[in-house]
């Protein structure tokens, strides 16, 4: 898949921001759950969860609704597509998993999986089974429903832009043809045009505000993704998979939602300059809508089965905010964005160094900032390795074997098209 040319540093400090919080949530979990100082926002740290789903949505979609409005632009190919989401996700996984089994071995813990079970582990099983739910490294449920996105991604991108390549030039061919209009009869030539007005090409380096193709791309693309929303709702109203489990949630439509926001704020942006004044605006408003669910203060009805949905929007509204050349400086500070481009290992690492610490007796069971520091100073020093030693090279050497195999490929020979010549009626 094609590098997000449109990604910017603030977008690695939101995630760095959202790793970091949900280290500090466990670690308040297991410091006896103190109130003082953040009070009831201790809980609402695990927001960084439904942070990290709909950052995925507004970049993994990239490509997508970037085809839907840009004429010269494909979807990737999904065998590209495929590699490089599995080489960016599984070889890590399965290293803490190791580890993490090696760090509760001999110690009795609870959360210990060493036998048949593993298996369910290593194929991102572990949120279809009870044995297996909050067990040995539990926030990886997340990361079950991440690779089922991954995997439904391509689909809805191919649903999206057939919805929006539905364009009213081809609707009324398709009328014609559907009405028996022979291509023998003698067409009379139209009247004389006059030549429309020549018009002034965008600025260079700059987008177009509106956009390459008619705005009709982008509602077919948001029709599709509304769809798939409300699907995701009607899943959780008959699962009801909103009661409380070891997991907060289960399997990807119970979150959908939260990935399509981030998908259609994307689609929203895709080949447009989000002006300054907008950018601040949205981020305000995001940080607002998100501290208002987080505080309870929205009172939304169903609020069981929209789950963190408006927290979501507001997510994404900050995620617009922070892929413009206008976001804020303190998102893009460079160890900030450093930590954000290690992430993912830090979210990988901490809970195994959490139980590790337990099951040998080193964790303070009443002092959350030295639960805080013990977790996530070696948390973060093993991402910071495993992101150079692991990530790294693994992603070069495949985008270089699928630039092999790509330069290999033989090119497809063209085809001459068929023209069809109408016969016309010379004029009187």
């Amino acid at each position: 898949m094609p590098r997000d040319s449109s990604r910017r540093p603030a977008l690695d400090g939101l995630r760095a921001l959202a790793a970091l919080a949900i280290v500090a949530h466990h670690a308040w979990q297991y410091s006896g759950r103190p109130v003082a100082g953040l009070g009831i926002w201790w809980n609402e740290l695990a927001l960084g969860v439904p942070l990290f789903f709909c950052l995925s949505g507004f970049l993994v979609y990239a490509p997508w609704a970037r085809a839907a409005v840009d004429p010269a632009a494909r979807p990737p190919r999904l065998g590209r597509y495929a590699a490089l989401r599995a080489v960016r996700i599984l070889p890590l996984y399965w290293l803490t998993l190791v580890v993490a089994v090696l760090l509760l071995h001999g110690t009795g813990h609870w959360r210990l999986v060493e036998d048949w079970r593993l298996v369910g582990f290593v194929v991102l099983a572990q949120n279809y089974s009870g044995d297996l739910a909050g067990m040995l490294n539990p926030p990886t449920w997340s990361l079950a429903v991440e690779a089922t996105f991954y995997a439904v991604v391509p689909l809805i991108g191919v649903l999206a832009l057939r919805a929006a390549c539905v364009r009213p030039g081809r609707l009324a061919l398709r009328v014609t043809q559907a009405r028996g209009v022979r291509s023998d009869v003698p067409v009379r030539p139209a009247a004389p045009v006059r030549p429309a007005a020549p018009v002034r090409p965008a600025a260079p380096g700059r987008p177009d505000r509106v956009g390459a193709r008619p705005a009709g791309g982008r509602a077919g693309q948001l029709a599709v993704l509304v769809a798939v929303t409300g699907l995701g709702i009607a899943w959780t109203a008959r699962t009801g998979h909103t009661a409380a489990s070891p997991v907060i949630r289960t399997v990807l439509p119970d979150v959908v939602g939260l990935f399509c926001v981030g998908m259609a704020a994307r689609v929203l942006v895709e080949g447009r300059t989000v002006p300054r004044w907008l950018a601040r605006v949205l981020l305000v408003a995001g940080v607002a809508l998100v501290w208002a669910h987080g505080s309870g203060r929205l009172g939304v009805p169903l609020d069981g089965l929209l789950g963190d949905l408006p927290a979501g929007v507001g997510f994404a509204a900050i995620c617009v905010a922070c892929s413009t050349a206008d976001a804020p400086r303190v998102l893009g500070w460079r160890p900030l964005a450093y930590l954000g481009a290690c992430s993912y290992g830090i979210y990988l690492w901490h809970y195994p160094v959490l139980l590790g610490l337990q099951a040998h007796g080193l964790l303070p069971t009443d002092d959350l900032l030295a639960t805080c520091v013990l977790v996530g100073i070696p948390a973060i020093l093993a991402a910071i390795a495993s992101y150079h030693l692991v990530e790294q090279p693994l992603l070069r050497a495949t985008r270089r074997r699928l630039a092999r195999a790509r330069d290999r490929r033989p090119a497809p020979a063209l085809r001459p098209r068929r023209r069809t010549t109408l016969p016309v009626r010379p004029a009187a």
